[in-house]
């Protein structure tokens, strides 16, 4: 690893509570165990274009219905 990276990553760490440096560490273990899933971009352009209007505004409702959101000030 990058010296001035893992520098940087206990810098930012050492900044936080206690409470919230355990809640760092999970997401870095769980981050280890992450695996990339879908399929790469390159193969979903064969697909492009072929998807109906109304199939992509149904797939647009139920990914805002369903995902979970993100809050970037969590962190």
């Amino acid at each position: 690893m990058d010296t001035a990276l893992r520098e940087d990553i206990l810098r930012e760490i050492e900044s936080l509570p206690a409470d919230r440096q355990a809640e760092a560490l999970d997401a870095i273990r769980s981050l280890r165990g992450a695996r990339v899933r879908g399929a790469p971009g390159r193969d979903l352009l064969a697909s492009f274009g072929r998807i109906s209007e109304e199939d992509a505004r149904e797939m647009a409702r139920v990914i805002d219905e369903e995902c979970e959101r993100i809050d970037p000030n969590y962190w």
